[in-house]
């Protein structure tokens, strides 16, 4: 046998054993020791085998229901001694179109899909057989790119739905994309909130000002460290964050050769540091929380803190 082949499977042989005992040890554990954490927080493992998990809402009784953007499925992840372990894994729903995002209110579990959302009726009562849905609305639109949702219900009592860019980086004449809606938790009044977002998978309300502050995924395919993802605020309805004519703060170079106006945009972004995604953001605004917290520490995938 050639030299040069022995060496060519000696280094394809090495490769497979070290891609091999990195997984093993990675499968060793979660490695919790290496998420940063600000001072007087500690993390714990709540629940494993909840594949695909992304998007999570709380209900008052204690029930962690946990939606996934791939799969089609819907956990549910009862805590009832409130232990802060989940007593047991449920899917409850399956099958469903991305449902990536998940809300709750008055005993119902909203779930959005990609193009709809959907409620169940008193679900904790009924969570090894779960009730049919009722369609709350089915007017999104359908593509996939970008399609998923984070849904969460804002103090105005409105479910707050957003609608991403159907590409990298382009423009539509239809107004839902690139936007975040908002409609009455039966479906009806739906309407545009805040456009030019190109795709946000999180957000939170101000509990003093009612400011809604969300994250925004900048676009692909531009470098490593640009364009940077976003955390706005959107203090009223009908304003524009700059999608598809820029990115954080700085205009593109196709809005700036087409003499794109970009003086009704509204931009009042705190960017997140490459290569940070803005993959969710709550702001935490209970007394036990460290006051040597500020509200302007971000922390990328986690949570904006505010205490008071």
């Amino acid at each position: 046998m050639p030299r040069l082949l022995i060496y060519l499977l000696l280094i394809v042989l090495s490769v497979f054993l070290i891609s091999r005992f990195n997984q093993a040890d990675y499968l060793k554990g979660f490695h919790l020791e290496k998420i940063k954490l600000p001072p007087g927080f500690s993390i714990a493992l709540y629940a494993n085998h909840v594949p695909n998990a992304r998007s999570m809402v709380l209900s008052p009784a204690g029930t962690l229901f946990v939606g996934t953007r791939n799969g089609g499925d819907v956990y549910a992840l009862p805590d009832m001694n409130r232990d802060h372990r989940a007593d047991e894994v449920i899917r409850v729903l399956k099958g469903l179109k991305t449902p990536n995002g998940v809300a709750f209110s008055n005993g119902a579990l909203y779930v959005a899909e990609v193009g709809r959302v959907l409620r169940y009726d008193n679900i904790e009562a009924q969570l090894p057989n779960p009730p049919r849905p009722v369609v709350v609305n089915e007017s999104f639109p359908t593509d996939t790119h970008h399609g998923w949702k984070y849904i969460a219900l804002g103090p105005d009592g409105l479910l707050y739905v957003p609608v991403g860019a159907p590409c990298n980086v382009c423009e539509k004449q239809d107004e839902r994309y690139a936007s975040i809606m908002r409609m009455k938790l039966d479906g009806s009044e739906l309407e545009v909130f805040a456009r030019g977002v190109r795709n946000t998978v999180g957000f939170d309300w101000h509990p003093e000002t009612g400011d809604l502050w969300f994250t925004d995924n900048g676009a692909d395919w531009l470098g490593d460290d640009r364009p940077p993802d976003e955390l706005n605020r959107a203090p009223k309805k009908g304003l524009h964050f700059g999608y598809p004519y820029c990115h954080g703060w700085r205009p593109t170079r196709s809005a700036v050769r087409e003499g794109k106006g970009l003086r009704r945009l509204f931009l009042s972004s705190a960017q997140a540091w490459s290569p940070c995604s803005g993959f969710g953001n709550e702001i935490l605004h209970r007394k036990n929380v460290s006051r040597r917290i500020s509200a302007s520490d971000i922390y990328c995938r986690t949570r904006l803190l505010e205490p008071l």
